[in-house]
């Protein structure tokens, strides 16, 4: 399956222009609409003709409040009750998913305890970029562990399933800019701007194995305001004319959660539409490689994480500061064995040099013990040592699980 999601954020200032932009597609029935949450949802949730409208056209969800992680813990239980209260007062639900500006471990958590089954709005591998930092995460869907959002659940099956809000660039993305993805407004690719995120979107569902997904979204008020809509708007007309598959978030979750109870296995194998570098991904619940040249570039290991520092804790912004000071970002990125994918704009420089390896990427992990960890050597029965090293990180945040909230999981 090809999957293409398709998501706008609405507000109530600019409603009226909305309805009349999207009119000429009101035939299309799988829209997901994000309702800004500066103003509360009752905007929306109370007016039934505006409620059947966005119903007779797609699905209506909540966007949390940005930079969540500034709060404590209990703070953002209090935050999201408001708003899950204020749903259930108009829709007697709680809703199918949130809009997380950047995943919060603590808050998804709470959140699946409560009936959501999924969150959107990761941005893949983040970095310092409108106060927030998330490295090491996916940009295909998968089930985020309930020690750490940005990992895979390794330990049972299901859990909060995350989706991205865009659709990044597997490789221009890192090695050029973070601005090359599906965005229209503001992406790297400023001369035709719509056929390079059209292109994007083809080779992205082309490159991904069992199965692709695509995200296309942005925010109507955003570039409305901005006389921005035009490109948006070619984009949209593309895809709605393509074969490819287009569910809402809602309906897409329930398809990954009746064909894939645990995290799939993916192999990427892209091509970018803007250089044409070529790169391999592998994902699976261990780990996330990349490979590109014959080198390996990325390399980060699920089961030798540390639990979310903000289940415990808060982040400190400050707003008055700039938001791409790495020292003033939200940042619950992940540790990383090899960080060599990087360098462009709004991305780390590489911490570590590519390593050669012409074997398949999905045995990379072998090699890497093998061969080049020195705290490992170069025997086999040493690659047992790791093992137990793995489990016991495992059994350590199994004890400090208490720390993120655990409720109980519908």
């Amino acid at each position: 399956m090809k999957e293409i999601a398709i998501t706008i954020m609405i507000y109530e200032a600019n409603y009226e222009a909305f309805t009349q932009w999207i009119q000429p597609y009101t035939y299309f029935h799988n829209f997901t609409f994000l309702l800004n949450p500066d103003n509360g949802y009752s905007w929306a949730l109370a007016n039934k003709t505006r409620m059947d409208f966005l119903a007779s056209i797609g699905e209506i969800m909540p966007a949390t409040y940005f930079a969540i992680q500034k709060n404590l813990p209990e703070e953002r239980i209090a935050i999201l009750d408001r708003i899950l209260n204020e749903w259930k007062n108009y829709t007697h639900q709680v809703p199918e998913g949130f809009f997380m500006y950047q995943p919060d471990t603590y808050s998804l958590n709470y959140l699946r305890s409560q009936g959501v089954n999924y969150t959107m709005g990761y941005c893949f591998d983040q970095y310092n970029v409108d106060f927030m930092t998330e490295r090491g995460g996916w940009q295909l869907p998968y089930y985020a562990s309930s020690k750490h959002a940005l990992a895979p659940e390794n330990e049972t099956l299901g859990g909060m399933v995350v989706l991205p809000w865009l659709t990044w660039d597997w490789i221009d993305s890192f090695t050029l800019s973070h601005m090359f993805q599906s965005e229209t407004w503001q992406c790297a690719k400023s001369s035709n701007t719509s056929q390079y995120v059209i292109d994007l979107l083809e080779a992205n569902a082309n490159a991904c194995q069992p199965f692709s997904y695509g995200a296309f979204s942005f925010d109507f008020d955003w570039y409305y305001g901005n006389g921005a809509i035009h490109n948006a708007t070619k984009v949209l007309n593309h895809l709605l004319a393509s074969p490819l598959t287009k569910m809402s978030c809602t309906n897409f979750t329930k398809w990954f959660k009746t064909n894939y109870p645990a995290t799939p296995t993916y192999n990427v194998d892209f091509a970018s539409p803007n250089s044409g570098t070529h790169i391999e991904w592998f994902y699976n619940q261990t780990y996330r490689i990349a490979k590109t040249n014959g080198q390996v570039v990325s390399f980060v290991e699920y089961g030798r994480q540390q639990i979310d520092r903000y289940c415990s804790t808060a982040a400190p912004i400050n707003w008055t500061k700039e938001a791409g000071d790495p020292k003033n970002c939200i940042d619950n990125s992940l540790n990383f064995t090899v960080d060599a994918l990087g360098g462009g704009i709004f991305r780390p420089l590489p911490r570590d040099s590519p390593i050669w390896f012409d074997g398949d990427i999905e045995n990379f992990p072998i090699y890497y013990y093998l061969h080049i960890t020195p705290e490992f050597g170069f025997t086999p029965i040493l690659l047992v040592l790791g093992f137990f090293v793995t489990l016991f990180a495992k059994l350590t945040l199994g004890r400090k699980h208490k720390r993120c909230f655990s409720g109980s999981a519908s």
